[in-house]
């Protein structure tokens, strides 16, 4: 076992990490170290110099996390022999270790026992440079009309920045800050820390960055709030770096969300005047966060996927633990309700006959209203049933035809399921299904589903397969909005949802 000696991230290591990702042969933003190192902090990153490789740990959710070693620009065939090396150690050291942020190229390098899958919330969106400095094209064209909309509203100029204009922008960003809705959410409070450090240390960053200043003109909106009648303040500002020969790299980009246009001026205006020349420009990634999935989303990207690797021994550890978390987190809240109209418009049960539904428990998405509108709209209702006292692991779940509500009725386990002797159609066959409405503990955005461990509805989706081979089941998860999670490891046994309903 080898002693590794790992440190904790600070700006002095800006050149040592550089003579590993400088020439590292991606323009994924972890090839940034002032990336790294903003977000070190609030992830607790250390790192070590392992055979010759530069490792990377994280933690999350209190559970530590690995980058893919990274080699110093050598020979391909050196640096192969010095990432398996470098991952040996790792592997030698620490059992079951998990891998984030994996890239396309880097995944070759992990052995046959470890799961690799895709993590939809890491993914960097990458833009045109030239499309977001021209707003060319019809997909563009709301961007373009948002700029032409400020430019006409506003007299204003566009300033590189320095530590002057950046210590200007500190001082407006704090203003806005302490308007911010997200001011006391962790995330936001660290960028917003991390994000004041590099404005009021600008010429020690080895970053770029610009400004813009505006007044507005004699006849502003009527719901213009910016007050910039009294001359020219700052309404955004933006920090960036170039990442390699033909990329840049956004790190912070903030506007006065008052003005209408200024994000999209800020956004045109400082790849025009700072990177005119580069093709790329990596806007990083939206964290799960769907607001600004929208917003990086509206500008066209081209995602750079990322993974995760997990060995596959710990992913039922890895589960329980996400699972336990996960419900603790909900434990005693209440069902949450769906806009049932909605769901009975959705293409798939509108034009279903024979729906199976779960009865919804506490804390989960609310189905009560749901299987009864379908009742009343004469759909096959069939819900779920679990033969008391049997063994979770062995005994199947079965799909039970309800003709009304009535006919539920709490079992020893606490939860509602058909009363089989009122009902009396207890039956081994699995009927023939349209669509099924599936709960869970939580979901990502591949559509990967953790259940309660119990592997029922798994079982039971494998079973119907076998069933009916030619005509799936369309599975619908009604998700709760707290439950949507980055990345969920999956076996062969995890049956994946079509589509999940938030």
């Amino acid at each position: 076992m080898t002693d590794i000696q790992w440190q904790n991230l600070t700006y002095d290591n800006y050149k040592l990490f550089n003579k590993y990702l400088n020439d590292y042969p991606t323009i994924a933003s972890e090839k940034s170290f002032n990336m790294l190192y903003i977000w070190s902090g609030f992830l607790h990153t250390q790192f070590a110099i392992i055979n010759d490789c530069l490792c990377i740990k994280f933690n999350i959710h209190n559970t530590t996390a690995y980058r893919m070693p990274i080699p110093r620009p050598l020979a391909a065939q050196q640096q192969h022999t010095d990432v398996t090396g470098a991952l040996t150690t790792l592997f030698t050291n620490y059992s079951e270790v998990t891998f984030v942020n994996i890239l396309q190229h880097e995944a070759q390098y992990l052995p046959s026992n470890y799961q690799v899958a895709e993590v939809r919330d890491a993914f960097d969106y990458t833009y045109d440079v030239q499309k977001l400095i021209n707003l060319s094209g019809k997909k563009l064209h709301g961007k373009k009309n948002h700029y032409n909309h400020f430019i006409n509203h506003y007299n204003f100029e566009y300033l590189p920045m320095n530590q002057e204009l950046a210590n200007q922008a500190a001082e407006v960003y704090q203003e806005w800050y302490q308007n911010h809705p997200q001011r006391d959410d962790k995330s936001f409070k660290h960028e917003y820390k991390m994000s004041r450090e590099f404005l009021l240390n600008f010429d020690a960053r080895n970053v770029n960055g610009g400004v813009i200043k505006a007044e507005a003109m004699d006849t502003p909106e009527e719901n213009d709030e910016s007050n910039l009648k009294e001359g020219k303040k700052i309404i955004a500002w933006t920090i960036s770096e170039q990442i390699s020969d033909n990329a840049a790299l956004i790190h912070f980009e903030k506007a006065d969300s008052a003005i209408n246009g200024a994000y999209t001026a800020i956004n045109k205006l400082h790849l025009q005047y700072q990177y005119p020349n580069l093709k790329f420009v990596n806007r990083e990634d939206d964290a799960g966060g769907e607001g600004l999935r929208r917003a990086k989303m509206s500008y066209r990207p081209m995602l750079l996927p990322k993974f995760q690797g997990v060995a596959k021994s710990k992913i039922p550890q890895l589960k329980k633990d996400m699972r336990d978390r996960i419900l603790s987190s909900r434990a005693g809240g209440a069902e949450l309700n769906v806009d049932v109209d909605a769901l009975m418009n959705h293409a798939k049960i509108s034009g279903a006959h024979n729906i199976f539904c779960y009865v919804s428990m506490q804390g989960e998405v609310d189905t009560k209203g749901i299987i009864t509108r379908l009742l009343e709209l004469d759909k096959n209702v069939y819900v779920p049933y679990i033969a008391p006292d049997s063994d979770v692991k062995t005994n199947n779940m079965q799909a039970i035809k309800i003709s009304d509500t009535s006919q539920l009725v709490k079992s020893n386990k606490g939860f509602y399921q058909p009363n089989i002797d009122a009902i009396n159609t207890l039956t081994n066959n699995i009927p023939q299904l349209d669509v099924a409405i599936v709960p869970g503990v939580a979901f990502d955005s591949m559509n990967n589903r953790l259940g309660y461990g119990g592997g029922y509805y798994d079982r039971f989706f494998a079973q119907y397969n076998q069933a009916y081979p030619n005509t799936p089941i369309y599975k619908i998860a009604l998700a709760r909005p707290d439950c949507i999670v980055g990345f969920i490891p999956t076996d062969e046994f995890d049956i994946k949802m079509d589509e999940v309903v938030i």
